[in-house]
């Protein structure tokens, strides 16, 4: 993609690697859930998510779909999304982590992401784990950096 194109969709994150993009709407923290506990988003959900399932697993429904998300998986969730979340045997004191974002192109316009919610393909947990846990560490920070963030 050239400099001063406008991209408004991509059907999936990978296309993101063919061009320049910023990430706003910054938010990233750790979640603790106990077996049996559910989340629901009954609005559409304002920001794109990545959830990481550090400690538990959970399975995702929506209107359309029910997904089983194993420990150890990368889930991606769209702006827009309504959703409910149902989490089981937690391992441990963190059961996720999220980072949530809008993603911008060079002018300012948000670009949607139309690809569906699900498990991203991910081989390397314990990377993923530092990557995710390093971004939550900044996002704490009483002064955080944004440009390290991304």
């Amino acid at each position: 993609m050239q400099a001063g194109d406008v991209m408004k969709n991509v059907d999936s994150l990978a296309k993101l690697y063919s061009t320049d993009y910023n990430l706003t709407r910054l938010f990233a923290m750790k979640q603790f859930w106990k077996n049996g506990r559910r989340f629901s988003m009954n609005r559409p959900r304002p920001t794109n998510a990545l959830f990481f399932l550090c400690g538990c697993e959970a399975v995702y429904n929506n209107n359309l779909q029910s997904i089983k998300v194993p420990c150890g998986s990368l889930f991606f969730i769209p702006k827009g999304s309504t959703y409910s979340w149902t989490f089981y045997n937690d391992e441990s004191s963190v059961s996720a982590l999220l980072f949530e974002f809008i993603i911008n192109d060079d002018r300012g316009d948000e670009i949607a992401i139309t690809q569906e919610a699900g498990i991203l393909p991910f081989s390397d947990y314990e990377l993923l784990k530092i990557l995710f846990e390093n971004i939550i560490d900044e996002f704490q920070k009483p002064l955080s950096s944004p440009p390290k963030i991304k």
